[in-house]
């Protein structure tokens, strides 16, 4: 499955986001523009179904979420990733590579 984006709910405050399947770097430019087009004053993302990730996709939610998004929702793969218990910073990028291109 290439990445399915769903609007799960939107409101004056909140605007939350279900991303599926797979998140490459070739995808940013899509999700960004829906970013964009919602302008939300908090952003929450479901992750639990997206299944992939490669660097660049990894190094853009991270940045979404030093930027004040709220992670909801993430799959194991997806947790490890992002090493989300510190502010929600991902991993070193490089690492985060390695860890994808072992996959892959």
């Amino acid at each position: 499955m290439t990445l399915k984006i769903t609007v799960r709910s939107k409101d004056a405050e909140r605007t939350r986001l279900r991303l599926e399947g797979r998140l490459r770097a070739a995808d940013l430019a899509v999700l960004d523009a829906c970013l964009e087009a919602l302008d939300a004053d908090t952003l929450e993302l479901e992750l639990a179904d997206l299944h992939w990730l490669d660097a660049p996709a990894v190094e853009r939610l991270s940045e979404l979420v030093q930027d004040g998004a709220q992670i909801v929702a993430a799959s194991p793969f997806v947790d490890r990733l992002l090493a989300r218990g510190e502010g929600g910073r991902a991993i070193d990028p490089a690492a985060a590579r390695r860890h994808t291109d072992a996959i892959e």
